[in-house]
């Protein structure tokens, strides 16, 4: 997978069939740090549901691209909102609102919309 960092808050993921991760910084400042993987997390699930989808129909889901941008939010300092375009050149545009509906069946994007318990225990 090709993750190009664009900035500190926006990332592009395409070759997602790909093995390994190939990252790229637009600017030697740039890292992919905890926030950057976690937005990848997030794009690679909806990516591995879209690919599910594109098969049932014969589309490939090799082009696809998928750009994150993202949001902090205060009290307390979090991801407070990650706004994500999937560019995909092979699929139909009679497809585009069934694709748009088939990832929102993300886990991740379930999780994020549900939320999640956690626990923390530090130990000696």
């Amino acid at each position: 997978m090709r993750i190009e960092l664009i900035s500190d808050i926006e990332i592009v993921l395409s070759q997602l069939d790909a093995d390994g991760f190939d990252i790229t910084p637009a600017a030697p400042e740039l890292y992919f740090g905890s926030m950057q993987m976690f937005v990848t997390s997030v794009g690679m699930c909806t990516f591995s549901v879209l690919k599910s989808y594109g098969q049932r129909f014969g589309t490939s889901a090799a082009d696809i691209a998928i750009t994150l941008k993202w949001t902090y939010g205060e009290r307390p300092y979090r991801i407070a909102e990650i706004d994500m375009r999937v560019h995909w050149p092979q699929l139909p545009p009679s497809r585009l609102d069934a694709a748009t509906r088939a990832a929102h069946h993300c886990t991740l994007h379930n999780t994020l919309r549900h939320g999640a318990e956690v626990t923390t225990l530090v130990e000696h």
